[in-house]
């Protein structure tokens, strides 16, 4: 599963990426960035769209 990021001004700059185990128990969340500048902190969640892959 991932969720992609916005910036403020819609930019795309990363995607969270959901890790489960064989039984969809949580095993590790990532951020994925796509900027130059590596982030400071992980994106707050205000609007959200989730990608699951079929």
């Amino acid at each position: 599963m991932e969720e992609h990021v916005h910036n403020p001004s819609g930019a795309h700059v990363g995607e969270i990426l959901v890790w489960t185990d064989q039984e969809a128990t949580l095993a590790a969340l990532e951020f994925a960035w796509t900027t130059d500048k590596m982030p400071t902190a992980l994106p707050t969640v205000m609007r959200s769209r989730l990608h699951w892959p079929s």
